[in-house]
């Protein structure tokens, strides 16, 4: 996905944002689509944010839809976070855990 956000709300201790974009599934389907998202991040205690985004892309006639709920930890320009996702296409879903880390210009 290629996104860009706006933020609307970009406080010391809070960040909101939606975006517009697009999103490209590959494999068999190989079809680029329009998507759109909303977020945000929480600073309660520094160095540690809390994060929730919401992204759904449109390709053909199907939705995907993507929900993440993060904590970080900021070291600079890196995030390392920890959190869940949830990936729904059709009546398929993906949830699960996940740890990485992010890296931001």
């Amino acid at each position: 996905s290629l996104m860009l956000n706006y933020y609307r709300v970009r406080e010391r201790g809070i960040s909101l944002w939606w975006g517009l974009g697009a999103s490209y599934v590959g494999n068999e389907v190989n079809t680029f689509g329009f998507a759109y998202n909303a977020g945000v991040e929480v600073f309660p205690i520094k160095p540690i944010s809390l994060s929730a985004n919401y992204k759904q892309s449109f390709i053909n006639s199907n939705t995907i839809n993507q929900v993440k709920l993060h904590i970080k930890y900021h070291i600079k320009n890196v995030g390392l976070y920890t959190g869940f996702h949830s990936n729904e296409l059709g009546s398929e879903n993906v949830n699960g855990l996940i740890i990485g880390a992010e890296y931001t210009f």
